[in-house]
């Protein structure tokens, strides 16, 4: 489960002062995370909706396999971290 101030540190990322700061960023989209996660970028944790992890089981349980870290936030929580007005239900942190 995904803590409050993992949260807060993920929506700080939000922001290019915190990105630099941190030496982090965050990707959102599923295509987007596996070009990044096919990158020398190091994955963080990649953090889910529960309808997305319902429609995608295949890649979740391959993400799982791999080693990568899979939090699945409720979709408030989701939305706080998230950028864009209609989020597809996926971002990575690398």
């Amino acid at each position: 489960m995904i803590s409050k101030n993992e949260l807060k540190f993920f929506s700080s990322l939000l922001h290019k002062k915190y990105r630099l700061k941190e030496n982090k960023f965050l990707v959102e989209g599923e295509k987007i995370v596996l070009e990044g996660l096919k990158s020398n970028f190091g994955c963080d944790v990649i953090v889910t909706t529960p309808s997305f992890a319902d429609q995608n089981e295949q890649l979740i349980s391959s993400l799982v396999s791999n080693k990568i870290r899979i939090e699945i936030a409720s979709a408030l929580d989701f939305k706080r971290i998230s950028d864009t007005e209609t989020t597809q239900g996926i971002i990575g942190v690398f």
